[in-house]
């Protein structure tokens, strides 16, 4: 089987025998285990941040049995604060797609047809992929947390239509010590019920077994999958119940294989039956267009086509490709306010509710003793002997350092998430001057910026896939959602052009809060007022859509652009010289024909009242008037040569004429 027949086989895993398929799921298995244990450290980690984050309450047993065990939302703050800074810096007026015409645009067509995309996708991202605009949120909130977060962007037969989906980090497994994300191994771990499995066999996604083929789904057995254990533990989960809708663990793994047995491998989806090792699809991850050939055909490079984009936080600086978000920056210092408040807590229990040690000396009756208010228990000792008899343990207040260290501790974490008070709504202080708060707010944002410059770039690359996707959609029609609402915005293939249409998101990569946009767009307005020389239009645009005015289309009518005054001053001219042509060819025919010339002055008449009405337009500056004015001049003296030389000799009647 060569490139060629890979490429044109409808049904690949049909043509790979049963024992290949096996030698397949069993190498793809172990290398999942290898990839889940050079991580087993940051999956702990992971399980740690998670249920930190979560708040997760839980039972101590020291140093009594429900001793305090308050979780302070240090972690869980910073990661409210961060989504709710990304969503609407990198979504704003709810259009994330941005695009502009590549090259020379003279005529704006290229520019037009980008406008067309741009519309087409936004329109995709918030309605037709139902998810993108819920995940995107998902993805921010959790990428605060752990550092790195995933999308997987392909077209869905089942929905008939482009998903682009939130994938965890979690979820998908890489080595941990992988290069290039682009040329790694990776699987996904998907979770799906035996109706789930039948549905995909009867689309002829997968490839038809039988349940007994499979075996019973065995929650110990799929013991691999860590977090999800501890998932389920922490949602009070019982994984001993098997019915109907207890779920198999499938292995997605995108990876590569020789399958045409030249010594090059290619690269391949290939959905593997986690427990029993059985392949139910493989495909390929190429397509002609990805293919590098040699003179005698041979393969030398092919290109994957990437279904994830990998969205980062801040770079590991262990060299790990792992990034590293505020898990492990805050967890630590979340863990250490934890331990004080609930030591000091501890230590005001034991302030309020005494104890000590009571000594034989007294005699009281068996059983519980306990004191309340307004209650005063008969005993068998005298007060003396009560007294010398109950020692309370030494006890002291709670420790005024401990909460002096607790609250330099609450806030080293929100200086380090940027959580701080100025940021989170609340003003500095009274006495504080407003330049003096937009600077500190500015210097304490360019940290984000950073982080927000790198998700940016992550939605770039989501979006060229979104982009590429399309172009194969409307090369190959089959009736897809994509298609219709395509047509809908009056888009086609060619309008998919990478060579001609460039797109980006649309929030500005150096601006990340709305205020910022606003202001920058709104000195531009001014200036514009002010100098002129820009598109007005334009620039108001800019302003509403920043202050995310709804349905602009209605508001922002076209207007009539103004003529340019090159253009008319060039016209103007060639009225000129046309009217000194006329004039030459009416001296010419003037004896045979005498109106001729008269109808030629009156043409001139009409090109002097033409130009005269744009010298006086009020808009026009003086340099351009003064043009205008001097072609006026010259058009009224060549209209007077010619009614004067339209004339016969106008000498004084001879004798014998009269």
């Amino acid at each position: 089987m060569n490139i060629q027949d890979i490429l044109a086989s409808e049904s690949l895993i049909d043509e790979i025998s049963d024992k290949q398929l096996d030698e397949i799921g069993t190498k793809i298995g172990s290398w999942f285990e290898e990839d889940c244990h050079s991580r087993r450290e940051w999956e702990k980690k992971y399980e740690s941040w998670v249920k930190l984050a979560s708040l997760t309450m839980e039972t101590k047993t020291r140093p009594w049995a429900g001793a305090a065990n308050i979780k302070y939302p240090l972690l869980t703050q910073a990661a409210i604060q961060f989504n709710a800074r990304v969503v609407p810096a990198l979504t704003p007026n709810s259009e994330p797609v941005g695009v502009k015409a590549i090259g020379d645009d003279p005529d704006g067509q290229r520019y037009a047809g980008a406008v067309q995309v741009g519309r087409h996708m936004n329109y995709q991202l918030m309605t037709e992929i139902e998810e993108w605009e819920e995940d995107f949120d998902r993805l921010s909130l959790v990428l605060a947390i752990t550092g790195q977060e995933y999308k997987k962007t392909y077209f869905s037969y089942e929905k008939s239509r482009i998903v682009s989906e939130y994938v965890s980090a979690a979820d998908l497994v890489l080595h941990y010590w992988y290069k290039d994300f682009a040329k790694t191994r990776k699987t996904q771990k998907v979770t799906l019920t035996w109706n789930e499995l039948v549905e995909k066999m009867n689309l002829g996604l997968y490839k038809d077994y039988k349940k007994e083929d499979l075996g019973e789904p065995d929650y110990n057995q799929d013991s691999v999958d860590s977090l999800r254990q501890a998932s389920d533990v922490r949602h009070g989960y019982n994984p001993s119940q098997r019915d109907e809708a207890t779920t198999d663990l499938v292995l997605e793994h995108h990876g590569w294989l020789d399958l045409d047995d030249d010594g090059y491998e290619e690269p391949y989806r290939i959905v593997v039956h986690h427990r029993s090792k059985k392949v139910l699809a493989i495909e390929p991850r190429f397509t002609e267009e990805n293919l590098s050939l040699g003179e005698k055909e041979e393969v030398l490079m092919i290109e994957p086509i990437e279904y994830y984009t990998k969205f980062d936080m801040i770079p590991n600086p262990d060299g790990s490709q792992y990034s590293i978000g505020f898990g492990t920056l805050i967890a630590p210092i979340n863990n250490t306010v934890n331990t004080t408040i609930n030591q000091l807590l501890d230590a005001g229990t034991l302030s309020t509710m005494q104890s000590g040690f009571i000594g034989k000396g007294v005699r009281l009756r068996n059983g519980v003793f306990s004191v309340a208010p307004g209650k005063w228990p008969i005993v068998n000792s005298t007060g003396g002997d009560l007294k010398n008899n109950i020692v309370p343990l030494p006890i002291k207040e709670p420790s005024s350092v401990l909460l002096s260290l607790l609250n330099y501790m609450v806030q080293a974490g929100k200086e380090l998430s940027a959580t701080t008070d100025i940021f989170a709504g609340q003003h500095p202080g009274q006495n504080a001057k407003a330049g003096v708060t937009a600077t500190v707010k500015e210097e304490g944002l360019k940290v984000f910026n950073a982080v927000y410059k790198r998700i940016r770039r992550s939605m770039k690359r989501e979006m060229h896939k979104i982009f590429a996707l399309n172009k194969l959609l409307l090369d190959n029609p089959q009736g897809s959602k994509t298609e219709r609402s395509a047509a809908l915005f009056g888009v086609t293939a060619e309008h998919y052009n990478v060579d001609q249409n460039a797109l980006e998101p649309s929030a500005d990569p150096t601006i990340a809060i709305k205020e910022q946009r606003i202001q920058k767009n709104m000195t531009a307005l001014q200036l514009g007022g002010q100098y002129g020389s820009i598109n007005m239009q334009e620039a108001l645009r800019r302003v509403l859509a920043d202050m995310e005015v709804t349905n602009l289309e209605l508001l922002m009518q076209e207007q009539p652009q103004p003529p340019d005054p090159k253009v008319e001053m060039e016209n103007a001219k060639l009225q000129l010289e046309n009217a000194k042509l006329q004039i030459q060819a009416a001296e010419i025919e003037r004896k045979q024909n005498k109106d001729d010339a008269d109808i030629l002055a009156k043409k001139v008449d009409q090109s002097i009242e033409l130009i005269k009405a744009q010298q006086a337009d009020e808009d026009r500056d003086e340099a351009s008037s003064q043009q205008l004015l001097s072609i006026v001049k010259d058009l009224e003296k060549i209209q007077t040569d010619a009614r004067i030389k339209s004339i016969p000799n106008s000498r004084p009647p001879q004798q014998g004429e009269l």
